[in-house]
This record gives C-alpha cells, structure tokens and sequence, in this order.
C-alpha cells in the first residue's frame, strides 16, 4: 500500500479568514517578490496533529480515530496573536494563533491517544496556530526590522472570534509549487 503525507486539522469559518488575509497582504507589501511564501486562502487551517508519512490502509483506523475523540459542540475560538517561529533567532514561519479553549486541548488530546494506538506520534506541546507565511529566502536587516515592527503592532490589534465545526484529515502532495491539500475525511461537530 503507498504511503500518504498526512495531518489532522480544524477548518476556520470564513469571517476569520479576512483578518489573516489583510495580514498577509501588509507582509507582501513590506517584503516584496518571493522570499516569503503565503499560504493560499484555501489551504488556511489550524494544524492539529502532523501524521507525516502514513501507509493509506491505516485510513480506516484514522477515521475511527477522528469519530472517537469527542466532538459534540463546535469550539469556539478567538485569534489574538501573530508571531513568528523563529530559528537561531531569525523568523522561519509568520503566523496567527490563540488560546485552546479546554474542549479543544481535551479534543486535541482524546485525539492523540487514539492515535498513538497504531501510529507513532511525536509528544509535542499543543501550540495551535495558522501559518501565514514561510520564510525561503534571506531577509534583509532592513525586511527583518520592518517585519519586527509589524508583528508588534498587528500582534496588538488582531482579535478575531471563529467557530471551529469541522476537523478534517488532510493528504498533502508537495510540489515546487508548495503543497496540494486533499481532503480525506472530514467530521462536523454533532
């Protein structure tokens, strides 16, 4: 059976999206041409659990496991703040993240241990986040003051309620173009 590149994640209302959207916009306007690369407004999701390479006939298994953990209500959610990943210092990945509300972190965690049953998963702390933006290139002292700078302001003005319905289990195709996002599976809060 072939393997598939896979991750669990919770879709955002549509209302959420223009707030990230606008930020993307400034990022392109004080960091011209390519060396940051946007995340397209589709592919706009809160990553729950990474899967990375998983044989396709675990996709039954990985179903059970989406409809075990409890999902009765929809989560709601407000995104209060844009940072960056950094590496060494330097910025790695923009992005726009919240709080975990306790039915989420208690989602989040019913979710991992299913998984664990028949998947090695990596113990990781839940930082639930929206990637905005990835950095490919380098960035000038100047590009990085400026981005600094913007963080800070739109980290103090981002406030924007979502209500989180939907978990969805993810393929993705990576390409040179960036990746392909498919939808396997989905579940909607009962």
């Amino acid at each position: 059976m072939p393997k598939l590149r896979m991750f669990i994640a919770a879709q955002l209302d549509h209302c959420a999206l223009l707030p990230l959207i606008a930020i993307q916009n400034e990022l392109k306007k004080l960091v011209p041409g390519n060396v940051l690369k946007f995340t397209p407004e589709r592919q706009l999701h809160v990553t729950l659990v990474f899967l990375g390479d998983v044989d396709s006939k675990q996709l039954p298994r990985l179903k059970q496991a989406l409809e075990s953990s409890e999902f009765l209500n929809p989560f709601e959610i407000s995104i209060d703040t844009f940072d960056a990943f950094k590496r060494q210092g330097l910025p790695t990945i923009y992005w726009a993240g919240f709080n975990p509300p306790p039915s989420l972190v208690k989602y989040h965690s019913g979710l991992v241990n299913s998984l664990k049953t028949f998947l090695s998963i990596q113990n990781q702390r839940f930082t639930p986040h929206i990637t905005l933006a990835r950095v490919k290139g380098n960035l000038s002292a100047d590009e990085l003051k400026l981005l600094d700078d913007y963080t800070k302001v739109a980290n103090g003005h981002l406030k924007q309620q979502s209500l989180i319905s939907e978990i969805v289990l993810f393929r993705s195709d990576l390409s040179p173009a960036g990746p392909t996002y498919s939808n396997l599976y989905a579940i909607t809060a009962k």
